[in-house]
């Protein structure tokens, strides 16, 4: 009885463990230069309230439908997905902008990133980021 109690307290640890957010990683292509954004400078990027890192013109990129995607929105941005499509949807149909492009998965966004100058991304905080200037991190 012991035993059994035992293995699922581990087991229940487990699957605890797997709903705690992964940490995230603001990466951009190396022209941005060696800086590091806060919070709030990474938000104005990705709702398109600012447009440069230094003087290189930034071009944000997002994940969809992803764990990543969602701690970033929840965690960094301050939002849900739903206050993120009322944003995107007032700015579309007033003409004053447009989402950032999106990608299915952290290895297309480093992909993205490390191959078009003032690409801004983000990524599992596990994920490989060589090649990229990691900006801003979120454990």
């Amino acid at each position: 009885m012991k035993r059994t109690m035992i293995k699922f307290a581990a087991i229940a640890s487990l699957a605890l463990a797997g709903t705690v957010h992964a940490g995230v990683s603001v990466v951009a292509n190396p022209d941005v230069g060696d800086v590091t954004l806060s919070a709030d400078e990474v938000t104005a990027l990705f709702l398109a309230k600012a447009n440069s890192v230094g003087s290189v013109d930034a071009s944000p990129v997002d994940q969809e439908g992803n764990a990543v995607r969602e701690t970033f929105v929840e965690e960094v941005m301050g939002r849900n997905e739903s206050q993120m499509k009322s944003y995107w949807s007032r700015l579309v149909f007033t003409g004053k902008g447009e989402p950032p492009q999106a990608f299915s998965s952290d290895a297309e966004v480093l992909d993205y990133v490390r191959s078009n100058s003032g690409a801004i991304g983000y990524v599992d905080s596990a994920a490989d980021t060589s090649g990229t200037n990691v900006v801003f991190t979120l454990n």
